[in-house]
Formats: structure tokens, C-alpha cells, sequence
């Protein structure tokens, strides 16, 4: 299928096109594996770049019209991503400023600066990637899934070589973030491959066997970790794609539905049989309902205090976090604001997207950046349906992923953590390149209905 605009897969770049793809995927299969040093942020930075430059440089002489088009058919859209830009610049210059900032902040809101920058550039570039139909997200996907495969096998290898307590492998096992983090990518793996299988309905049983166990240890792990926000937001998005495929077939949805509570099903057995440690499987859902009792109940203790236990400390970084919103509303505290909080106890973001938005780029630049996600979400909204009926499976991939690391952005750092970002980054390009493509078309055919009538006035 063309993008209406430009096909480079008909050229001779054949090679060029495999490589990059091969380079892609390559560092997808990276994204699973973690290192608590600066270097493994230095290596992210400069693989984000590298890849930027190299894709940049792939298609310099494929012109596309991507700014020309997306200017015409959402002008409003590319205003907003500027004006995102340039408050965030603003929020950097006022940290660079404040003589009260120490050099350490100085330096640290200036590399997540520079990250941020780089990663929207990425997502341009793989847009116009995905518009040349050069990319396709499974490929990115698998990468992804069995650097994830291999994380966990040497995983299991540490667990029967060496003794490591429970505290230290839920904080920092092997080769990886923390555990939720760990979870984060499983949640990714879990509602992609799960849309592929629902989408493409394969009929090799090799591939199917494949795609089933993808996403029976993506579920498993989510539901191995423990953690409550991605156990939801992994159950809500499996029930929306069922919900937006009956809504595009009006057949289908029970079969599909019974599939999802069956891989749901196995993957809460395997995590419970698997479970090693106090923070395991489900009983994290049963400590909730206890804790809710209390607060409920609880005459001598006071409710914040309470829910702040039932919320993991949360409630404690929400009200420190506006609390430093409200200091500097307009511009917030610059990129990496939260770690720099006096009265901040743990951790370098709040667990929550929107009020790290608020914080680190204050009201104007929060404001911008949560219009461009609202458009975002209606278009896919809009579109989803027609995306099934069409085996759009890159489309609905994309809204599977956004959805899934949005829902548990609001309770953890999905928008904030380099791994779940990359993948927030590849599906928001999906999304993009598809809005160029819809509106490229849509223009052409105005201009071919407009020709048309000219042609016949004439006559």
C-alpha cells in the first residue's frame, strides 16, 4: 500500500531500508536491559541520536511534503509542538537563571532537555519512516520481545546462582530497572502482541504458537510483578481492543473476548506458581482492599496518612509536587524538576504524567503538550475502527501501546523512564504518519475532484 505521497520501497534503497530497519530493531531488542550508571543514559542518548541522523539522512531525497501537509491539515497541531518547544526552552532558561540552582541541577535539566529534544526529532523521523513504508512497528516489536525473552532467562539464571533478597531484586534485579519498570515493557509486550494476534488472525501454527506465548509471559510477568497500575491498565486496554473490534466487525467480540480471558486466566496461574517474593502476583490487590477497609474505617488514624500507604507514598509526591508547581506555575521547575524538591523523599519523578508536565514546564508548557496528547487520542479514537477493518495492525498496535503506558502513566513514570518512553515515541509516530497519510489522501482527492470540475466547466 503507498502513502499517497512517497513509496520508497519501490526505489533501489533497498539495503539501505533493511539496515536501518535491522538497526531499529536492534536497539529495541536493547531497551529491555538496564544498568544503573550514566553511561547506559550516555549510550541511550547517543543510539536516539544516531538512529535520528541516520534516518534523517535516508530519506533526504525522498520529499515527502510531511511539514507542508501537516501544516495544512492541522496548522494549529504543529503550532502547539513549537510553542511546546519553545516553553521548555523558557522552563530550562529560568533553572539556568535562578542563582539558587546548583551546578548539579544546572547539568541535569540541561541533559533532559537535550533528551527531550532528540526524542521528538526520533518521532518525526520515524513518522516519515512509517509514511515511506519503510517500518513496520511488529519488527520493532520483536526486537523488543526477545531482548525481553533474554533478560528473563538470564534472570532466572541469577536467581538459582546467587542469593539476592527479596528488597534487592524488587529495587534493582539483574540487568534491569526496577521491577514495575520492568513491567512497564511487559505491558507493552503484552497489548501489542495481543493486537497482532486479534488483528492478523495468522494461520501458520508456528507463528501462532509464537504470538500465544508472547503474550502469555507478557502477562505473566505483569502480573509476577505485582504492580497494581499495570495490572489494570493491561486488563482495561485488552477489554477496549476487544470493545473497538466488535465495534468495527460487529461479529467477532465474544470469540475474541473469551481469547483474552483465557490469556488473562493463564498468566495469573503462572505468576501465583511462579511467585518467590512477599510483593508478588495478586496479594498486592488484597493488601489494597485491606487498606481501603481502613481508610473506610479508621476513626483513629487520619486519611492522608492512610492513603498515602494505600497509594505507596504517592499521595505524599502529588502534594510535594503542586507544591513546587505552585511555586513557579507558568514556567514550573525546568526538565527534571521533581528530583530537585527540597522536601523530596525518593525517586526522580511523581508518578503521575500530568503533574510531571505541570512541574517541570508549568502551565504553558504542560498545556500545549496535553492539547497535542487530546488530539492525539480522538484521532485515534476516530479512526481505530476503520484502522481493524482495514488490518491496520501498525494503527492499532500504536493505540494499544499509547493507551496501556497513558493508563499507567497516571499512577507511575511511563512518560518519564527512558524505556516505556521509547516505545510511547514509536507509537505516537505510528499515529502521526497515519494522520499525514489520511490527510495526503484527503487533499489529493479534493485536488483530483477540483481538476475534474474544472475540466468539465471548460468543456
Amino acid at each position: 500500500m503507498t502513502t499517497g505521497l512517497v513509496d520508497v520501497t519501490k526505489t533501489k534503497n533497498l539495503a539501505l531500508w533493511d539496515g536501518l530497519t535491522s538497526a531499529l530493531a536492534a536497539f529495541c531488542f536493547t531497551v529491555a536491559f538496564f544498568l544503573p550508571d550514566f553511561s547506559y543514559y550516555l549510550f541511550y542518548l547517543l543510539m536516539l541520536l544516531s538512529l535520528t541522523i541516520a534516518g534523517q539522512l535516508s530519506l533526504m531525497n525522498v520529499n515527502q511534503g510531511i511539514w507542508r501537509t501537516l501544516f495544512k491539515a492541522h496548522k494549529w497541531g504543529l503550532v502547539g509542538v513549537f510553542a511546546w518547544l519553545a516553553f521548555m526552552t523558557l522552563s530550562l532558561i529560568n533553572v539556568w537563571v535562578d542563582s539558587t540552582v546548583t551546578p548539579r541541577q544546572y547539568q541535569m535539566s540541561a541533559l533532559r532537555y537535550i533528551y527531550d529534544v532528540i526524542l521528538l526529532a526520533f518521532v518525526f523521523m520515524l513518522a516519515r519512516l512509517f509514511l515511506a513504508n519503510v517500518l513496520k512497528i511488529e519488527k520493532l516489536l520483536v526486537g523488543l520481545a526477545l531482548g525481553f525473552a533474554v533478560l528473563l532467562c538470564i534472570q532466572v539464571g541469577y536467581f538459582y546462582q546467587f542469593s539476592i533478597n527479596a528488597q534487592d531484586w524488587f529495587a534493582e534485579p539483574p540487568l534491569a530497572p526496577h521491577i514495575r519498570d520492568q513491567g512497564n515493557l511487559a505491558c507493552v509486550i503484552a497489548v501489542s502482541f495481543l493486537a497482532w494476534w486479534i488483528v492478523k488472525k495468522p494461520k501458520a501454527v508456528v507463528l501462532q504458537g509464537l504470538i500465544v506465548i508472547t503474550i502469555w509471559m507478557g502477562l505473566s510477568f505483569i502480573f509476577w510483578a505485582g504492580g497494581r497500575a499495570a495490572m489494570a491498565a493491561t486488563v482495561i486496554t485488552c477489554l477496549l481492543l476487544v470493545t473497538f473490534y466488535q465495534i468495527a466487525y460487529r461479529r467477532g467480540g465474544m470469540k475474541a473476548l473469551g481469547f483474552v480471558v483465557l490469556m488473562l486466566v493463564l498468566g495469573v496461574v503462572s505468576a501465583e506458581m511462579l511467585s518467590v517474593y512477599p510483593w508478588n502476583g495478586l496479594v498486592r490487590f488484597v493488601e489494597s482492599a485491606e487498606d481501603v477497609k481502613s481508610v473506610a474505617a479508621s476513626s483513629q488514624a487520619s486519611t492522608p496518612v492512610n492513603l498515602n500507604h494505600l497509594t505507596t507514598g504517592r499521595m505524599h509526591m502529588w502534594s510535594l509536587s503542586l507544591k513546587g508547581f505552585f511555586a513557579e506555575p507558568w514556567l514550573g521547575l525546568g526538565p527534571y524538576g521533581y528530583f530537585f524538591i527540597p522536601e523530596r523523599v525518593y525517586d526522580d519523578q511523581p508518578h503521575n504524567f500530568i503533574i510531571q508536565f505541570l512541574v517541570e514546564w508549568g502551565v504553558l508548557g504542560a498545556g500545549c503538550l496535553m492539547a497535542l496528547m487530546l488530539w492525539c487520542f480522538a484521532f485515534v479514537f476516530k479512526t481505530l475502527p476503520s484502522a481493524f477493518r482495514e488490518n491496520n495492525l501498525s494503527m492499532v498496535i500504536a493505540a494499544a501501546i499509547i493507551c496501556v503506558l497513558t493508563l499507567h502513566g497516571l499512577t507511575g513514570g511511563t512518560y518519564f523512564k527512558l524505556q516505556p518512553l521509547t516505545f510511547l515515541s514509536i507509537a505516537y509516530a505510528v499515529v502521526l504518519g497515519e494522520y499525514i497519510k489520511v490527510n495526503a489522501f484527503a487533499s489529493n482527492d479534493r485536488r483530483r475532484k477540483a481538476q475534474e470540475a474544472t475540466g468539465l466547466a471548460n468543456e
